[in-house]
């Protein structure tokens, strides 16, 4: 719940280059520690039971993905949150992962898209 009114905070009042600055530098004091995969993978089953309750997912990445990455830094894990943009037709899309772990989409779907951003 924390992690989600962050967020939905975060997006209403600063601008999303500050978000994704903060959230950069904030991965970057990090850098080097290793992702605990199963506490990550825990967390977010947690956090995809509880979406229903907190938002519509559908259109939502932005959000989605910015509440699941406070979500894992509150427990020192520091994934990849991914921007990527698809031409014909054209869409943006954002998600988490860690290599080739997706957390919050699908592996098939986020092959559609051409990162332009991971921090």
């Amino acid at each position: 719940l924390r992690a989600s009114a962050v967020a939905g905070f975060s997006l209403r009042r600063f601008s999303i280059q500050s978000v994704v600055k903060r959230v950069h530098e904030r991965k970057a004091r990090h850098a080097g520690n290793a992702m605990d995969l199963p506490a990550a993978r825990e967390l977010v089953g947690a956090f995809a039971h509880l979406r229903p309750l907190l938002f519509g997912a559908q259109d939502a990445c932005l959000f989605d993905s910015l509440a699941i990455v406070e979500l894992l830094a509150r427990r020192g894990i520091f994934p990849t949150w991914v921007f990527g943009v698809q031409t014909a037709p054209f869409a943006a899309h954002c998600w988490v992962q860690d290599g080739t772990v997706v957390f919050n989409d699908t592996p098939e779907r986020v092959r559609r898209f051409t990162p332009i951003l991971a921090i």
